[in-house]
């Protein structure tokens, strides 16, 4: 959101369930709320999930009604984006966009719509002419070119071993290190990786009630990709741009005189930012390096292409 900001972006557009902005945003002030914050830590005290107890903090508050947008993934991310806007003073316009379909992770296909997990399950299992159907139609070729290039599909489960190392090489310690970690979950990580044999099993092991899948998903991510909390800068240091059309082109143009952070068209030009900003850029390119072991096959996971790579021109 710093970087929509700092862009000068005027309105965010993103998908949602209940396609409500006003809603979506009465719950984001809800959450900021001391009092809220007060019934949240009452309820996590009592041993309930986060999610369980923001979503009755919240419909103390709220009501159950105003609560209800709590429930939904995409409207939780409309919350955040909202809460970021405000937390930034930014001044910009919230579009919520319905969504159709079928939910998050539903396997099955509703309203002549598949989700995206369902779709990616089916390129993890060699499946693209079911997925290429379920495409728009500048989507098609796109997706062709990159499967037949072994760009895709990119999972964990092609580099497990590497992420098992990993995850065993790791002391409680280190899992604290990680964001998003408190609450003494390092130690339960810790355990999971002494035992697990698979990736899938070291979520199952680490998650509980109180712990959500979702968010040991995310550590174990971080773990690999060796990031921890403080890898986070305090502030924007560059945006960078990853691709662009004829308007983005024409927005571009005003952003880099207007915009307060150097913005990046090229990789080279990383080597001249702040030591905060190369820092940053740094453990960009050593994710994308990782990402590459992701990929189907070894032949494309040669590191260093994020050196090399420019913007996508549409």
């Amino acid at each position: 959101m710093s970087a929509l900001a700092a862009l000068g972006a005027d309105t965010l557009v993103f998908g949602s369930e209940s396609g409500d902005a006003v809603a979506l945003r009465r719950a984001a002030e809800c959450l900021r709320r001391e009092d809220c914050q007060t019934l949240l830590r009452k309820e996590l005290a009592g041993g309930l999930s986060y999610a369980a107890a923001r979503q009755r903090a919240a419909a103390a508050l709220l009501g159950e009604a105003g609560a209800s947008v709590l429930t939904g993934p995409n409207d939780l991310l409309g919350v955040a984006y909202l809460d970021a806007i405000a937390r930034l003073g930014a001044e910009m316009t919230a579009v919520a966009v319905p969504r159709v379909g079928p939910g998050h992770d539903t396997p099955e296909s509703r309203e002549g719509y598949t989700s995206a997990s369902a779709l990616r399950r089916l390129l993890l299992a060699g499946e693209l002419e079911p997925v290429l159907e379920q495409l728009p139609d500048p989507a098609r070729p796109v997706l062709r070119r990159e499967w037949e290039a072994g760009l895709t599909p990119a999972s964990l489960e092609h580099c497990q071993r590497a992420v098992l190392y990993r995850l065993r090489t790791m002391g409680p310690e280190d899992f604290a290190a990680l964001p998003d970690c408190s609450e003494g979950l390092e130690h339960r990580l810790y355990r999971a990786a002494q035992r697990a044999t698979s990736v899938e099993e070291f979520y199952a092991l680490a998650k509980t009630k109180r712990y959500a899948h979702a968010r040991i998903r995310r550590l174990a991510l971080w773990a690999f990709l060796g990031m921890t909390a403080a890898d986070r800068p305090e502030r924007l240091p560059y945006v960078r741009v990853l691709g662009l059309n004829d308007r983005g082109k024409e927005v571009l143009h005003s952003a880099k005189t207007a915009c307060p952070v150097p913005v990046l068209t090229k990789p080279a030009a990383a080597r001249r930012l702040e030591a905060e900003g190369q820092r940053l850029f740094a453990l960009e390119q050593r994710g994308a390096d990782l990402w590459r072991l992701c990929l189907p096959g070894l032949a494309q996971s040669a590191a260093g292409s994020g050196w090399t790579t420019g913007p996508v021109v549409l």
